[in-house]
């Protein structure tokens, strides 16, 4: 009866049950599994939290000790709700890191709320047993044994707590520290445990192996101090030159040689050493046409509509259609997936890269390739700099110059699902091919349309200008105001068709079109009524790449590829003067092709199959099977590709490459 009225236990106890509870409801809807060794960490890291806590609160009188358990117990299935919510929503894991991304995002705050599952609330079962159990114990049971009516504790007593808290910690700490070994982990993982927890890297594997408060606590050190991201490249560095493509890197060499920088010069092996990717029967096939890069947003292959959309059909089946293509979203998912888009590089799926590294340039940018090769290269957005700053990355990327709504004089609603036309950018991006381009020049344009964001809940103009077109369809309003806005997008791609036509420009320019995410603001139940695939899962990703003019004929690529490939594809096509080792993306035509779409948790998709990092699940399309051996291959180089972009871009590394290639070769000269 003593241990009962003990303070420290008692709180010992809310903690640990509470903690441990909600943890497995969370993995339980999240689809993770439950008794494996993780479940071990998790108990064990409860255990940990709670006897701290308990030590720290048993000083307090016994009813301010029990309502700031309740308190706690209430954060700890707050959070875990949230988190649950947001990768429903997103996509992915919600990060401190992106925390200035929130401000600017509160208007979808009622979606996201709509958004929610009535399952995910089941993770205020463990606070809301808590509650009842409180309130019945205090009422109904003798004062002398309440739970606000503890034995005080004396002064011995605090130093028998202290001295048993410290014991509990450390022998917890110690099992936990014995199951942070590899052997209680899947096989084919390319990142030991100890590493993994003490990185706090791939936020959905970390989390499925150390549950979601640990991840709550990482992810907060790292705003604070950034984890420490290193290269493991001991099986897979190699030397690779391709007869077709020759380099000359004594320069490069050279850096090397004289590099004290351990990172830097990580960096300098890793790409110095990647496979040289071969010229093909694609290599030249646009060189020196022009182009125009079309990123349209929140744009999946509900677009590829005929009936709706005649102009996208008509690109569709006049051009290159690649039937594979994904765009997997992670936080910040348009300007992360644009800045791939852009360098061949992996964005840092747990920030805003291009924002948080806005003063990074790329010299091997699609930007600046076409810049090398005599390009006018600018770029487009019909909005302002409300979320992303490309006013000041995309000038740092290589654009000549960028062009935002002030430029084009459009006026911007307060409401965000009111957004501008992107008919009315195209008509402006077709003026200043006269105004802008130099004469004799040829040009490169990327192009990010907007019309088509969320939200598609409210009325808006673009999102009820078009509700005529689907008055006879069972579709539900947000369907319909989302197929509107589609409308407008799909006037603006034959608004540039017949304008490059008028200006006889159409015959020699190359447009390439492409998603930069599915429209995530309707959920599942709504796209389920226009698309009849599965969209469970990767499949959700899915969205539309097409590369058209008048001059190709109708081809369909099934291979599978995602905006981290685009830079190299097209640098090879256009047969641009680059070096693909400095891309983690590849050249679609090359015969060293992967053929690997990764997502920001590191799982990864072929032909062959979808290997899930959280679960080391692995599912098959073919008859082709794979070694775990051959899987912790892929992912070895999945996850290196990962770290080294992550350390090029927060070491704006291609800055210092290009500057110290440059010094040598000046050296030389003189």
């Amino acid at each position: 009866m003593k241990l009962l009225k003990n303070k420290m236990l008692q709180s010992f106890s809310i903690q640990l049950w509470s903690l441990l509870l909600i943890e497995i409801i969370f993995r339980l809807i999240n689809g993770y599994p439950v008794f494996n060794y993780s479940l071990l960490r998790v108990f064990l890291f409860s255990a940990i939290l709670a006897t701290i806590i308990s030590y720290l609160t048993s000083s307090l009188k016994p009813k301010k000790m029990i309502i700031i358990n309740l308190i706690l117990v209430f954060i700890y299935s707050f959070y875990s709700f949230i988190q649950i919510g947001y990768l429903n929503y997103m996509g992915s894991y919600m990060s401190t890191a992106v925390s200035s991304q929130l401000g600017a995002v509160s208007s979808y705050i009622p979606e996201f709320i709509k958004s929610l599952k009535p399952i995910f609330y089941c993770e205020f079962i463990p606070f809301t047993i808590l509650l009842i159990l409180i309130v019945i114990i205090s009422k109904f049971n003798n004062k002398k044994t309440s739970l606000f009516h503890l034995k005080k504790h004396y002064t011995h007593e605090n130093t028998i707590m202290l001295i048993t808290a410290m014991i509990g910690v450390l022998s917890f700490g110690m099992l936990y520290y014995n199951f942070l070994d590899d052997r209680y982990m899947q096989d084919e993982q390319a990142i030991s445990l100890r590493k993994l927890f003490a990185s706090g890297s791939q936020p959905g594997l970390y989390i499925k192996e150390f549950g979601i408060m640990p991840y709550s606590i990482i992810d907060l050190k790292n705003k604070i101090v950034p984890s420490e991201v290193t290269l493991d490249t001991a099986q897979d560095t190699f030397i690779a030159v391709n007869e077709t493509r020759k380099f000359d890197d004594s320069s490069w060499l050279e850096v090397i040689a004289n590099e004290n920088d351990s990172i830097l010069n990580s960096l300098n092996n890793y790409f110095i050493s990647q496979p040289i990717s071969s010229t093909n029967d694609k290599t030249g096939f646009f060189k020196d046409k022009n182009l125009i890069v079309i990123m349209m947003e929140s744009v999946n292959d509900i677009i590829d509509n005929p009936e709706y959309y005649p102009n996208f059909a008509y690109l569709k089946n006049n051009g290159w259609y690649f039937a594979n293509h994904f765009s997997p979203r992670s936080n910040c998912p348009t300007s992360n997936n644009e800045f791939s888009s852009l360098t061949g590089l992996y964005a840092d799926s747990n920030i805003c890269t291009a924002n948080i590294y806005e003063d990074n340039t790329y010299y091997e940018s699609l930007f600046n390739l076409f810049n090398n090769a005599g390009y006018y290269a600018n770029s487009f957005h019909n909005y302002y700099n409300k979320y992303y700053d490309r006013e000041i990355y995309h000038p740092n990327l290589g654009s000549d110059k960028y062009h935002n709504a002030s430029d084009m004089g459009l006026e911007i609603s307060d409401f965000d699902y009111d957004w501008t036309s992107d008919v009315d950018m195209m008509e402006y991006y077709l003026q200043t091919l006269d105004s802008e381009v130099p004469r004799g020049s040829n040009f490169m344009s990327f192009i990010i349309t907007v019309t088509s964001h969320g939200s598609y809940e409210y009325p808006s103009l673009y999102g009820d200008m078009y509700l005529d077109m689907t008055e006879n369809t069972d579709y539900s309003m947000p369907i319909r105001r989302y197929l509107s806005k589609l409308k407008v997008v799909d006037n603006a791609l034959g608004t540039l068709i017949d304008g490059l036509k008028a200006k006889d420009l159409l015959d020699d320019t190359i447009i390439v079109l492409y998603g930069d995410h599915y429209p995530y603001n309707l959920g599942d139940d709504l796209l389920k009524e226009v698309l009849t695939r599965d969209i469970d899962n990767y499949e959700r990703e899915r969205t539309p790449l097409i590369i058209y003019n008048p001059g190709l004929e109708k081809q369909e690529f099934t291979e599978y590829t995602s905006y981290l490939n685009l830079t190299p594809t097209i640098a090879n096509l256009f047969a641009l003067d680059f070096d693909p080792r400095l891309y983690v993306g590849e050249d679609y035509f090359s015969d060293e092709f992967a053929g690997i779409v990764t997502f920001p948790d590191l799982s990864w998709l072929n032909k062959d199959l979808y290997y899930e990092s959280t679960t080391g699940e692995v599912t098959y399309f073919s008859d082709k099977t794979y070694t775990s051996e051959e899987i912790k291959q892929i992912n070895q180089k999945i996850y290196n590709k990962n770290n080294a972009s992550i350390l090029a871009v927060r070491y704006n590394y291609f800055a210092y490459l290009e500057d110290a290639l440059k010094k040598y070769e000046k050296e030389v000269e003189s």
